[in-house]
């Protein structure tokens, strides 16, 4: 599989705003006014936790919010993986065998989520079945090892080093700047949220 060669993330234009500039955050009302029609939930819980976040994103609790678009990237990720992958090859949904359908979602979801299938794998076989874009994938790679796993780490000189413009980092720099950090992180997380849930609503990919 060949993926298309992307520059980092922190070169994204959502990461034009810092926390004492003039210009405004992310377009978070243009984003709102997708959901229902090129962004659809998959069920409830996505909606609860989206609403949740974009409130505490509004409120300027970027680190909280940051951290819910980043659980929900994942989780938006891997429950689209399992609802286009858990049919067996020649079954046909039908009003007849609804059993048979909760029963091979159940199924999936044992294979993906109890046995631990990585997030990098879910993105290749993604990309393999034709679910996703090679963009996509490729961003997905970056999104996870650059902002996914440090923020549910808290590995946040990992973040420093990504967002501000010096060579060392130290705890005292990390400290001093964790609100630009936390500011550019939600951005981010937010920015390749919407692109994810864009392209799983779409039932042509």
């Amino acid at each position: 599989m060949q993926l298309v060669e992307l520059t980092e993330l922190k070169n994204l234009d959502c990461n034009l705003y810092s926390s004492k500039g003039n210009k405004i955050l992310f377009d978070i009302t243009i984003f709102e006014q997708k959901i229902g029609t090129s962004i659809k939930f998959f069920n409830r819980v996505e909606s609860e936790i989206l609403s949740q976040a974009i409130s505490l994103y509004k409120s300027g609790h970027h680190w909280s919010a940051g951290t819910l678009f980043t659980q929900l990237y994942e989780m938006r990720l891997t429950r689209f993986f399992i609802r286009r992958t858990n049919k067996p090859e020649g079954f046909q949904p039908s009003k007849k065998n609804i059993d048979e359908q909760l029963k091979n979602l159940r199924d999936r979801e044992h294979d993906v989520i109890e046995n631990r299938m990585s997030f990098y794998k879910i993105v290749d076989e993604s990309f393999e079945n034709g679910l996703i874009s090679d963009e996509l994938a490729a961003r997905a790679k970056i999104f996870y090892k650059e902002i996914r796993i440090p923020v549910s780490h808290g590995l946040l000189n990992r973040l420093a080093h990504k967002y501000l413009p010096i060579g060392h980092v130290s705890e005292f720099h990390t400290d001093a700047n964790f609100a630009i950090i936390a500011e550019n992180m939600s951005n981010d997380a937010l920015k390749e949220l919407e692109l994810l849930m864009e392209e799983s609503s779409n039932d042509s990919i």
